[in-house]
C-alpha cells in the first residue's frame, strides 16, 4: 500500500470516528423531545376524551323490598268471641279458606228473631192483600215448622173473623138492597097493572058516554066511570112517586154498601203500606243479621302464607275492625320502596333509571337490578329529624344472578338505590373547582 493511501484511510477512519461522537452526543436530546411529544399528545388525548365522555349523575337512597300488593289483614266488622283458630303462623292459605270461626250464639238468636218478624210480616201482608181482593189467603209460601204454623194459625183466625165481620155488614145492607128491589119490581107490576085496568076503564067510559048520548044509559053511570078513571089514574101516579122513592132509597143503599167496602179497603190499603215498610225494614235488618252470622266464619280473601296471628288463643275477644291474621299474598310484584331525601327530590321523576344493590347480596359479587321510577308521593314524611318522599321501583326481575344460580329477593330486605338524575362530562367535573374557585372571587367585594 503506497503512503498516500494509508494517510487517505487514516484520516477517513478519523472522520467516522469523529461522526459518531457526535450521533452518541445527540442521542439524549432525541430522545427528550419524544418524550415530551408523548406527554402532550396524551394529555390532548384525555382532553379530547373528557370532553365526550359523559359519567351519569345518580341520587342514592335507602330503602326495601315490599310487595306491591299490601299484606292482607283479615279483619272483623264487628268482632266477637273466638271460637276456633283453623291455621298457624307459616300456613299457606287459599282463596276462600276458612282461617277462624268467632262465636254466634248472639248473632243466631238476633237472625231467628229478625227472620221470625219478617214472616210475620208476610203473614200480615197476605191477609190484607187478600181481604181488598176478597178471597181465601193463600199462606204456602211459609216454612212448614211449629213457629210458622202458629204464626200462620193467627193470621188465618184473623182474617176469619175480619171477613165474617165483613160479611156480615155486607149481607144486613145486601138483604135490604134486595128488599127495596123486591118491592120496586112488585110496584111496577102493579103500575103494569093499573095502565092496563085504566084502558079498559076508559073504553067503557068511551062506550057508557055514547050510550048516554042516545039515551040509553044513565048520566050518572058516566059520573062513575069518569070517577073510577080518575082513581085509576091516581093510582099509576102514587105508583110512580114510589117507584121513585124506592130507586132513591135503592141507591142510597148501594153507595152505602160500596162506601163501606170503599172504606174497609181503604183501611186495609193503608195497613198493608204500613206493613210492606215495616217488611222492607226488617227484611234490610234481616240481612244484616245474616251477613253477621256469616262473617262468623273468617275466610282468607288471597292466597298465600300467613305472615302473624294476632290471636292465637280460643276465647280471646276480637275487638270490632281488628285484625285476626296477616297474610302475604303469593305471586305478588315485588318492587323497591325507598326514602328519598327532601333535598334531592327535585331531580328524581318518573321512569329514571335506577340501580337497586341489594345488602342482602354483595353488589360485587351478585350485580344489581335495574328498576324504573314508578311512584313518588305527593307529600312528604317525618321520621325522627329526617324528612323524606316515598318513591317507588318496579323491578325489572325478582332475582339477582352469581356462576349462572339465581337467588330469589324477597320482601323485607334492606337496599340501596341509585337513581340515575342525569349525565356530566367528565371536563366538568374537574373544571368544576377551577369555575366554583373563580365564581367565588368575582363574588368577593
Amino acid at each position: 500500500m503506497s503512503e498516500i493511501q494509508r494517510v487517505i484511510k487514516k484520516a477517513m477512519l478519523d472522520h467516522a470516528l469523529d461522526q459518531r461522537t457526535i450521533d452518541d452526543a445527540e442521542i439524549p436530546g432525541k430522545t427528550g423531545r419524544r418524550l415530551q411529544i408523548l406527554f402532550f399528545t396524551t394529555i390532548l388525548i384525555l382532553l379530547i376524551w373528557s370532553t365526550q365522555a359523559e359519567l351519569d349523575i345518580a341520587v342514592s337512597a335507602r330503602g326495601e323490598v315490599v310487595l306491591k300488593q299490601d299484606i292482607e289483614k283479615i279483619q272483623h266488622l264487628e268482632g266477637g268471641i273466638l271460637d276456633q283458630l283453623l291455621v298457624a303462623e307459616g300456613d299457606r292459605v287459599f282463596v276462600g279458606q276458612q282461617i277462624a270461626r268467632l262465636k254466634a250464639a248472639d248473632r243466631d238468636v238476633e237472625l231467628q228473631s229478625a227472620s221470625v218478624e219478617s214472616l210475620a210480616l208476610r203473614l200480615d201482608i197476605e191477609r190484607l192483600t187478600s181481604l181488598i181482593e176478597e178471597r181465601e189467603p193463600d199462606f204456602s209460601f211459609s216454612a212448614i215448622d211449629a213457629q210458622s204454623a202458629e204464626l200462620v194459625e193467627a193470621q188465618w183466625q184473623s182474617w176469619y173473623k175480619e171477613h165474617q165481620k165483613n160479611e156480615s155488614n155486607d149481607i144486613i145492607v145486601g138483604h135490604d138492597i134486595k128488599h127495596k128491589r123486591g118491592l120496586m119490581a112488585s110496584m111496577k107490576t102493579r103500575k103494569a097493572s093499573a095502565h092496563k085496568q085504566l084502558k079498559l076503564i076508559e073504553e067503557q067510559l068511551s062506550i057508557k058516554e055514547a050510550l048516554y048520548k042516545e039515551n040509553v044509559a044513565s048520566y050518572v053511570d058516566v059520573l062513575n066511570m069518569r070517577v073510577q078513571r080518575m082513581n085509576m089514574t091516581r093510582e099509576i101516579e102514587n105508583l110512580d112517586e114510589g117507584i121513585l122513592n124506592e130507586e132513591f132509597a135503592l141507591a142510597r143503599l148501594e153507595k152505602q154498601l160500596n162506601d163501606q167496602r170503599l172504606k174497609r179497603h181503604s183501611d186495609y190499603r193503608m195497613e198493608l203500606s204500613e206493613s210492606r215498610k215495616d217488611l222492607q225494614l226488617k227484611d234490610q235488618a234481616l240481612i244484616r243479621a245474616s251477613d253477621k252470622v256469616e262473617r262468623m266464619e273468617v275466610f282468607s280473601p288471597v292466597e298465600g302464607i300467613v305472615d302473624k296471628l294476632h290471636f292465637n288463643y280460643l276465647s280471646a275477644v276480637v275487638p270490632p275492625g281488628e285484625s285476626i291474621a296477616d297474610i302475604a299474598p303469593l305471586g305478588g310484584e315485588l318492587i323497591a320502596e325507598v326514602k328519598l331525601a327532601r333535598k334531592d327530590v327535585g331531580f328524581v321523576e318518573m321512569g329514571q333509571l335506577t340501580k337497586v344493590k341489594l345488602d342482602t347480596y354483595n353488589f360485587t359479587q351478585y350485580g344489581s337490578i335495574d328498576g324504573t321510577i314508578s311512584s313518588i308521593s305527593r307529600s312528604s314524611f317525618k321520621e325522627e329529624d329526617n324528612e323524606f318522599f316515598m318513591v317507588q321501583v318496579s323491578l325489572a326481575r325478582d332475582y339477582v344472578e352469581r356462576s349462572g344460580l339465581q337467588y330469589k329477593i324477597t320482601p323485607h330486605m334492606e337496599l340501596t338505590a341509585d337513581i340515575q338524575t342525569g349525565t356530566r362530562r367528565v371536563i366538568d367535573y374537574a373544571l368544576k373547582p377551577i369555575m366554583a374557585a373563580i365564581q367565588d372571587s368575582f363574588d368577593e367585594r
